[in-house]
């Protein structure tokens, strides 16, 4: 899988594509890392893997690893909506067994599915 831009639209689309989802139905919560008051946040990690978290419930992680010469991603789906959880650059070892370091997680919303209560707010 391959995410070459890292805009609002080429997400979506990417997500969409690989899960047959309208594009129309999926919701961008936000991107990481970016500033501290960001609705998706990396508290805890290295390159290669560690902690997200959100302020709202979300369907799919995006991580789109730093390679050079090439656009490596993967995609996590949450299927019931989660606050938060691990993430693991590992399935995209290439042929030498490089793995690429993080160079953004995105957080993607299905605006028709239901979400989980926050039970802390």
């Amino acid at each position: 899988m391959s995410l070459d831009q890292t805009d609002r639209d080429s997400i979506l689309r990417l997500v969409a594509d690989a899960t047959d989802i309208p594009e129309r139905e999926l919701r961008l919560v936000g991107r990481a890392p970016q500033g501290r008051n960001d609705p998706v946040r990396i508290p805890d990690s290295d390159s290669f893997g560690g902690m997200w978290i959100s302020r709202e419930a979300v369907h799919f992680i995006v991580l789109k690893g730093d390679s050079p010469g090439s656009d490596p991603a993967v995609i996590y789906e949450y299927e019931n909506g989660a606050y938060g959880g691990l993430w693991n650059l590992s399935t995209l070892e290439d042929s030498s067994g490089d793995t690429p370091g993080l160079y953004m997680l995105a957080a993607v919303v299905v605006t028709t599915r239901p979400l989980p209560e926050c039970a802390v707010r």
